[in-house]
């Protein structure tokens, strides 16, 4: 019998990866300060008004008496990700991404080049999630965290005040809809509480398009009058934002943005987009939100053998996360298993400095 031999070339792997799309997240700052080693994090807030100071009638009166300025003291607990993964050496017999099977290759190498490509990934998920967490904090001001089943993980309730939750009187879909009005109302709420006018709107995929349908604002698209809005070609500003023009609100000049971020959520399974699409989010953009990094508390460190398969225990302040990594080998050394462990915690510092408009459209 003949065999006939084919020669066989294996070019490589094409290894396509979802994007993370830190674009909320990135608006919580992550300074070397807030890398927290206790269980929960502690702040004070403290803030003041816009009192003047009373006239007395002379120079022989008595002084006006005003009480000291109070603060208060909130807690904030962390979120956990503990996710892990097993690699087998028996894996090591079969087919390995971008590993030609007929040459020998080095069974350490192939295991190291596995578990770290299973890390990334485990920490793109965790990175995605914390932008979920973030987006929800901007446009409800509440975090809640539920696995597959709809079970409640982890949920805290910012309290944003009632009036920083606007709803359209009109619909954005109607053609009565006054969208610089509404626009400007949500301007007015974050000047009032915060003392700065918003520079930036966040538009939702629905309330972008009625938004450029919008008689009143074709009309102001019309260069023959003042310009006080312009709409540009999308430019991408990262992590998936676009920036979309301007608008001239009278006290301030908004940049408009809209977000195509997606996720795949933990229900349903369904991609969704983590910017509802019939919101829209004024917040001024120089306004303090911070993201913190929490240590785990460990009693010692992973074995030497499988200090290889990890990598450097260092803080990412950029990516806003700190990496807990541990690994062991199963007694009969067939198996590596590896945990990667995280624990973040968001919060809207200054709660004022943004406002969500329900564009009430259908």
């Amino acid at each position: 019998m003949t065999v006939e031999l084919k020669k066989q070339t294996l070019v490589g792997v094409f290894n396509k990866v979802a994007p993370v799309n830190p674009f909320f997240s990135s608006m919580f700052a992550t300074p070397r300060s807030n890398l927290i080693d206790s269980e929960t994090v502690h702040m004070d807030f403290q803030s003041n008004d816009r009192r003047v100071s009373i006239a007395v009638p002379g120079i022989r009166s008595t002084a006006r008496v005003h009480e000291m300025t109070q603060f208060v003291n909130k807690e904030l607990p962390f979120v956990v990700h503990n996710d892990s993964f097993v690699l087998d050496a028996y894996q090591m017999f079969g087919r390995n991404p971008g590993v030609d099977p007929f040459r020998k290759t080095d069974n350490m190498a192939t295991a190291i080049r596995r578990v770290r490509a299973e890390t990334r990934m485990l920490l793109d998920a965790i990175r995605r999630a914390n932008e979920l967490y973030c987006s929800q904090i901007l446009q409800t001001g509440i975090v809640n965290a539920v696995d597959a089943a709809g079970n409640t993980m982890y949920t805290v309730d910012f309290n944003l005040k009632p009036s920083h939750k606007l709803t359209a009187p009109v619909a954005w879909n109607n053609a009565a809809a006054d969208i610089v009005s509404d626009l400007d109302n949500a301007n007015t709420v974050v000047l009032n509480d915060s003392f700065e006018s918003c520079n930036q709107a966040i538009f939702g995929r629905l309330a972008y398009k009625y938004f450029l349908e919008n008689d009143a604002i074709k009309e102001r698209l019309n260069f023959r009058r003042a310009n006080t809005i312009n709409v540009v070609p999308q430019r991408p500003v990262g992590a998936g934002a676009k920036f979309r023009g301007q608008i001239d609100l009278g006290e301030t000049i908004v940049d408009i943005l809209t977000y195509d971020g997606r996720y795949k959520d933990p229900q349903t399974g369904t991609v969704t987009p983590y910017m509802n699409e019939k919101l829209v989010i004024m917040r001024n953009s120089a306004a303090r939100m911070d993201g913190f990094m929490g240590e785990v508390p460990r009693l010692g460190n992973p074995e030497g053998q499988v200090l290889r398969y990890l990598p450097q225990r260092v803080p990412n302040f950029q990516a806003g996360l700190y990496t807990h990594m541990n690994a062991k080998l199963t007694d009969n050394l067939m198996a590596l298993e590896v945990e990667v462990m995280v624990r973040n915690a968001f919060q809207p510092t200054d709660r004022d400095s943004f406002a969500i408009i329900d564009t009430q459209i259908p």
